[in-house]
């Protein structure tokens, strides 16, 4: 079983949340025409199962989640890791069909459902804040699918080297600069879809070669 861990990259990662612009109280009359969900979660549990609510949008309140894809083979891939305000849903994903997608708690999670119908829906009251969320909403759904596009080109790559310096290149680590890996060298093989005992082969080739210097999870571009 494979897992592959998505990432923020720091080059392209705009902080983007739903109710940027909106106070509380704008927040609360929004609230009043969504008719929102509210869930709590026990770490481990499944929060949603994109197949069964593909109409449904989540805002993480609070705790910790993963959005889990598994493929016909049973694989599992973990694409991309949700904190304190992040937004989930179908919309943001654009699934494959052969796989199944769900969120699960990583921590005690404390969830707000929206339906997506809801959102996009005429206010009736024409409220200026209503608009600002679906500005809000559009803007999550470009960030994320950038992020789904440069995982894509990292991918794509033919050779553990060159993925590992794609890697490198969307971390912002340019020559003369150092970067810290967000996550660990066993997850780095899984993002990057490689055995972890070829990935360290690659990386002492890398150092051995005087392109890179590691120290623990410190790189410097040499």
């Amino acid at each position: 079983m494979k897992n592959t861990e998505f990432s923020d990259f720091p080059n392209f990662n705009r902080q983007v949340k739903l109710f940027d612009h909106i106070d509380e109280t704008q927040k609360e009359k929004i609230f009043c025409c969504f008719n929102p969900e509210y869930k709590s979660y026990l770490a481990g549990e499944t929060i949603i199962d994109y197949h069964s609510h593909p109409e449904r949008i989540g805002v993480l309140e609070s705790g910790k989640a993963q959005v889990v894809a598994t493929d016909v083979e049973g694989n599992v891939f973990i694409l991309e890791e949700l904190s304190d305000q992040a937004v989930f849903g179908e919309l943001f994903l654009l699934p494959l069909a052969d796989r199944g997608y769900v969120v699960e708690a990583l921590t005690d999670c404390k969830i707000t459902f929206i339906r997506y119908s809801d959102i996009i829906k005429r206010c009736e009251n024409a409220c200026s804040y209503h608009s600002q969320l679906v500005d809000n909403l559009f803007c999550l759904a470009a960030v994320k699918a950038r992020k789904l596009n440069t995982h894509l080109q990292i991918l794509s790559q033919r050779t553990t080297k060159d993925k590992l310096l794609c890697y490198f290149s969307f971390l912002g680590c340019e020559k003369g600069a150092s970067i810290e890996l967000p996550m660990t060298w066993s997850r780095l093989a899984d993002y990057l879809c490689v055995n972890r005992s070829a990935l360290m082969r690659e990386v002492k080739k890398l150092c051995k070669d005087k392109i890179i210097a590691v120290n623990g999870k410190k790189i410097d571009m040499l």
